[in-house]
């Protein structure tokens, strides 16, 4: 059975405080009530509740037969540039209700680790078998020119002076973006070169076989406090398929490290693609599929659920989120 919350009123944009806690009561409120008629249908009991990012909707949620509360934080408020203030203000308040805090990266462990409540990491994971399989679809062109590969939002995480140098660099590969691009600077300043190419964003069924097209996958994100909290999903997409990973190193990803190509500047980062596309070493392809399919979706779960079963008093989980 599928239940859906109504639309939501926009608030992001608004400027007062005041304003901005209103919306959030209004919308919690809305959101509340369809939350709670479908547990009333379902016949819910000691729920445990799991808030994935939404401080500002759970700090005014009354949720029926709630018995512990979990917090998700896959991303770090204080530098994400949509959110202002208050929404920090809002977080703080939430966290006071919360028996456990759950994180993407190590990174955003530390940084919440002032707010004493249990805090534990479950990195972000993949549909294993979904992107392993996509290495035996056929390839467009694969014979003819090498593709070097981003799938993902475009925005201001991307390293652009960088990235536009490489591009230069290599003119003989290919370089194909896919992606919804929310920063028009980098497609403007990208487009103009013949060997890149924009297909704009897919269903996540069709993202595999885009990323099958690419011989070498790349993360060219700048190196900043708000990147330094990210896990992306789409590295361990990429060694799903084996596939060789260039990126900068913005982030530390624990053992991903050891299989992936760093590279700060864009003469390094050259390298690193050309190096990737001359491997021939099957025991880094093996150690890359062993990675991923550590990563797969299931096996992040029953971590999840694993810390989660240490909360008491709940037997029953559902997700308080959009």
């Amino acid at each position: 059975m599928f239940y859906r919350c109504p639309p939501f009123f926009r608030r992001f944009f608004l400027r007062s405080y005041k304003l901005f806690k209103a919306a959030n009561k209004i919308n919690a409120a809305i959101t509340g009530y369809f939350i709670n008629k479908a547990t009333k249908e379902l016949e819910m009991r000691d729920i445990a509740g799991f808030n994935a990012f939404q401080p500002f909707l759970g700090l005014y949620w009354k949720i029926d037969n709630l018995a512990s509360l979990v917090y998700y934080i896959y991303d770090d408020f204080t530098n994400v540039p949509w959110f202002r203030g208050f929404v920090e203000m809002e977080e703080e308040k939430f966290v006071k209700k919360v028996d456990m805090i759950i994180v993407s990266s190590d990174e955003l462990k530390m940084r919440n680790a002032h707010f004493n409540k249990p805090i534990n990491v479950v990195h972000n994971g993949v549909h294993f078998n979904e992107f392993h399989k996509a290495i035996y679809y056929p390839r467009l062109n694969g014979k003819f020119i090498k593709t070097i590969g981003y799938t993902g939002t475009i925005d201001d995480r991307i390293d652009l002076e960088l990235l536009e140098k490489v591009v230069k660099e290599l003119p003989y590969y290919r370089f194909l973006f896919v992606g919804k691009v929310y920063q028009p600077l980098i497609y403007e300043r990208l487009i103009k070169y013949i060997n890149v190419s924009f297909e704009g964003a897919v269903a996540s069924e069709n993202v595999p076989f885009k990323q099958a097209q690419m011989d070498v996958g790349i993360i060219p994100y700048v190196c900043n406090d708000l990147t330094a909290a990210i896990y992306p999903l789409k590295v361990n997409e990429y060694l799903a398929m084996q596939m060789p990973v260039v990126m900068t190193p913005f982030a530390s990803l624990g053992e991903i490290d050891e299989v992936v190509y760093t590279a700060r500047t864009a003469k390094a980062f050259k390298y690193c693609i050309e190096t990737a596309l001359m491997e021939t070493n099957v025991a880094v392809k093996q150690r890359r599929y062993m990675i991923a399919r550590k990563a797969d979706w299931p096996a992040r779960a029953t971590g999840l659920m694993d810390y989660m079963g240490t909360l008491d008093g709940h037997e029953t989980n559902i997700t308080l989120t959009y």
